[in-house]
C-alpha cells in the first residue's frame, strides 16, 4: 500500500558493491525519516531486491525493482504520490536520472553535478572523485543534503542476518563436509569486462595449498555466479588439495551472506562479494590494483589491503572500464603476501585503511618493460 505521499524516494539502480556501500545512507534515513513506510527505494533487481531484505529494510521501507524499460512512465507513476525529497546518488555520468527529476514534481531533489547540458538536480554537489570521498561517505553528503542531520558514528557497522539465514549457511557447508571445522572464502570472480580486476587464479591456488597445508581441519570454498564458473574450477584445478576445496555458485544472496558469515576470512579483490563479507564482518582480505580503494574499498571492521602500489594504480575510471589488459598491479600481489596477510589478520585482528589514492589517467603500465621483466624474473 503506498503512502498518500512519499517523504523519500531513492533511486539505487546499481549493482551489488554500490548498494552495499549505500546501505550506512539508508541505515541513517531509517533513524532520522518521520515515516519510514514513506520512503520508496528503487534498486536494480530482484537479486539487490533479496538484498535489502536480507539486511532488514524491507520492512521499514518499501522496496521495488526499478524497470528501465517503463522510465518513462514514471514521472507520472512518482508524482502521484508527491515526493518531498528525491536523492540519485548513483547519478554520475548517467542522463536518465537528472532527466527523471526534472519530470518527477518534488519537492527537493539532489543528485550530483553535471557539467553536460541536461536537466539538474535542484540541489547538488561534485562527484565523489572531485571530493575525494568514499562513496559510502559520498551518499551519506547526498543525505545531508536533503536535510537530514546524520551521526557517522553508528552506521558503518556490520549486519546481523537472521537465524534462519546464518543456519542455511551452516548446514549448507555441513553438507560440503562434515569432517571441516574450519572455512574460508576466495571469491576471485568479476564480470568479464572488469575481468583486469580479478587477482589471477594461479595465485588463489597457490595460496590454498599453503593455507590447507597448515591446517588439516580446514576446507576452502570458492564462490561466485554460475556466469564465473570457468574462474571458480579453474582456482580449484590451480590448488594442490582438491578434494578440500568446493566450487559453489548459490542462486540466492542471501546464501552468499550466511556463507561468508561462516567463513573465519574471505579473500577477493575489488567486486560485489567483497562487500558482502564485509557486510556480514568477516575478516576480509582485499586485493587492489586497477581500483581505488578509498574510492569504492569493501567497509569492513577487520581487514587487510593488499596491493604492489604501482605508480600507474588506479586507472579504472569512468570512460577506461575495460583496463590495461595487462593487470601487472594484479599480478605483483603474491599468495605469500596473501598469506602472511592471513595470518596477520586473524591473529591480530585491527583494519587497515581504505587509502585514498589519484587517478593519473595512465592506460598503460608505467615503466612496463622494468616490471614485465620483474614478472618474468619471478616465474
Amino acid at each position: 500500500m503506498w503512502p498518500k505521499r512519499w517523504e523519500v524516494v531513492i533511486f539505487l539502480h546499481h549493482g551489488i558493491g554500490d548498494l552495499v556501500m549505500a546501505i550506512p545512507m539508508l541505515t541513517a534515513l531509517l533513524e532520522k525519516c518521520t515515516d519510514p513506510s514513506a520512503v520508496l527505494v528503487l534498486v536494480k533487481c530482484k537479486t539487490t531486491h533479496r538484498l535489502l531484505e536480507v539486511a532488514g529494510f524491507s520492512k521499514y521501507f518499501q522496496v521495488r525493482v526499478f524497470n528501465r524499460k517503463l522510465a518513462i512512465f514514471y514521472p507520472l507513476i512518482l508524482s502521484l504520490g508527491r515526493p518531498k525529497t528525491l536523492i540519485a546518488p548513483q547519478a554520475c555520468g548517467d542522463w536518465r536520472m537528472p532527466f527523471l527529476s526534472a519530470f518527477i514534481t518534488a519537492d527537493n531533489s539532489v543528485g550530483p553535478a553535471t557539467e553536460r547540458n541536461w536537466p539538474s538536480f535542484k540541489k547538488t554537489i561534485p562527484d565523489h572523485d572531485r571530493l575525494e570521498l568514499h562513496k559510502s561517505d559520498y551518499y551519506i553528503s547526498m543525505l545531508e543534503l536533503a536535510g537530514y542531520r546524520v551521526s557517522k558514528t553508528k552506521i558503518k557497522k556490520s549486519i546481523q542476518l537472521p537465524l534462519e539465514t546464518l543456519l542455511q549457511g551452516q548446514i549448507f557447508l555441513k553438507n560440503l563436509s562434515a569432517s571441516a571445522r574450519e572455512w574460508y572464502a576466495f571469491a576471485p570472480g568479476s564480470t568479464e569486462r572488469e575481468k583486469h580486476k580479478r587477482w589471477p587464479e594461479q595465485n588463489y591456488g597457490r595460496l590454498s595449498t599453503m593455507l590447507l597445508r597448515d591446517n588439516p581441519n580446514l576446507n576452502i570454498i570458492v564462490i561466485g555466479s554460475t556466469s564465473e564458473i570457468g574462474v571458480l574450477s579453474s582456482v580449484k584445478e590451480h590448488g594442490k588439495y582438491s578434494n578440500r576445496i568446493h566450487v559453489v555458485t548459490p542462486d540466492d544472496i542471501g546464501l552468499t551472506m550466511a556463507i561468508f558469515a561462516s567463513c573465519l576470512c574471505v579473500v577477493t579483490g575489488c567486486n560485489g562479494p567483497s562487500h558482502l563479507a564485509g557486510l556480514v564482518g568477516t575478516p576480509l582480505i582485499s586485493i587492489y590494483g586497477p581500483t581505488n580503494p578509498g574510492n569504492t574499498g569493501a567497509w569492513s571492521e577487520k581487514r587487510r589491503v593488499l596491493s604492489a602500489k604501482l605508480p600507474c594504480s588506479p586507472c579504472y575510471r569512468l570512460g577506461f572500464l575495460s583496463g590495461c589488459e595487462t593487470p601487472i598491479c594484479m599480478k605483483l600481489v603474491t599468495p605469500e603476501m596473501a598469506y602472511c596477510a592471513i595470518r596477520d589478520l586473524i591473529s591480530a585482528g585491527g583494519c587497515d585503511p581504505l587509502p585514498w589514492l589519484k587517478d593519473n589517467g595512465s592506460t598503460k603500465p608505467f615503466n612496463f618493460d622494468c616490471v614485465q621483466g620483474g614478472i618474468e624474473n619471478s616465474k
